[in-house]
């Protein structure tokens, strides 16, 4: 008996269907799902998916939490990271708990949308070296994989940056013989590493031809003195006046709608405030940096927040970023002091 033409038909439909599927399916594997990756479009090898976990994409799931004790260091790698340059950020600590929690805090910026814009398509991927060195069976054996891992971070264009949690283990006169340190020397991949000062101090900074391409950004303490305490206090109670500057008033009149974006010095009055904080991301702000232990920061934000923030009683004083008329030379990246500009010095 024949079959009828449309059963034919329609199975052949379902097969090339099928087969269309599977080969959408295998270029994902490829590109990324084996890390649960939605945004990235670089090829990654089996290396990389497999020792390395991507904070970026932790960060969007919900799975990282923000810790603000260490602000300090992560506006500074965030920077480091923005700028650019020849030389890598590493986080110089005891605690690699630290080194993991301040990284977490660049890629849970990235993932939220408050980095800058610079770094905003990146992704940062942390190479699980404690769990390719107990897996590898042979110096080869983890040279290639870390070959592998580096080279698709080189091939990525810019868009991965890889952190290495034990640098020292993949760089340095003890590490494995691989082509990682070579393309961090050329220029061709974007990382960050962690260490011990011990180690940082005996395989990299004591080495001029390793230590030229990496810049140390060590944890600072987290206690205040007395002193420091007392001025505080005495600047947050003895205040008065507009918190906002004449100048950032007008910027404020001319644009009505509250749309355009301005670089503040922001005097909070505790700059991990909570309810601070919250006010701030509300408004799409992004900070830029934290001037010394305090509570002044250099924020990019909408005028809209300005105003919000005027009014919240979380500040002290705010007003524009600008560049400044200095009695000495004036260098590179100077600034107003905010505290100065808020006493009238």
């Amino acid at each position: 008996m024949n079959l009828p033409i449309f059963d034919f038909t329609t199975t052949r439909k379902f097969a090339a269907i099928a087969i269309l599927a599977s080969f959408i399916l295998t270029n994902a594997f490829a590109v990324g799902a084996l890390r649960g990756e939605r945004t990235s479009p670089v090829t990654v090898s089996a290396a990389t998916a497999k020792y390395t976990t991507d904070l970026t994409q932790l960060g969007r799931e919900g799975r990282l939490r923000e810790e603000l004790s260490y602000e300090k260091e992560t506006t500074r790698l965030i920077k480091v990271l923005a700028e650019g340059g020849s030389r890598q950020p590493v986080i110089v600590d005891e605690d690699a708990a630290v080194q993991a929690t301040i990284v977490e805090q660049v890629a849970l910026r990235i993932a939220n949308g408050s980095a800058p814009e610079k770094l905003a398509k990146k992704t940062i991927l942390k190479i699980e070296t404690a769990t390719l060195f107990s897996n590898a069976k042979s110096q080869p054996q983890i040279a290639a994989i870390v070959n592998a891992i580096a080279n698709d971070a080189a091939n990525s264009n810019g868009q991965i940056i890889l952190f290495a949690d034990e640098l020292t283990s993949l760089v340095g006169k003890n590490a494995a013989e691989t082509n990682f340190f070579n393309l961090i020397a050329e220029g061709k991949i974007l990382m960050i590493g962690g260490s011990s000062v011990a180690a940082y101090d005996e395989n990299i900074a004591s080495q001029p031809n390793v230590a030229e391409h990496f810049a140390g950004i060590t944890v600072s303490g987290k206690t205040q003195n007395s002193d420091s305490v007392a001025v505080k206090n005495d600047r947050d109670s003895g205040y008065r006046g507009d918190i906002v500057s004449p100048d950032l008033r007008d910027m404020m009149a001319q644009d009505p709608s509250g749309n355009k974006r301005v670089d503040v010095i922001l005097q909070a009055k505790d700059a991990d405030n909570a309810a601070f904080r919250s006010l701030l991301a509300s408004g799409q702000a992004r900070i830029a940096d934290r001037i010394g232990n305090d509570d002044t920061l250099v924020v990019n934000l909408p005028l809209s927040t300005v105003s919000n923030l005027s009014t919240s009683g979380l500040i002290n004083y705010v007003s524009p970023d600008r560049p400044t008329t200095m009695t000495r030379p004036c260098r590179r990246g100077d600034r107003l002091d905010a505290d100065a500009f808020a006493a009238g010095t």
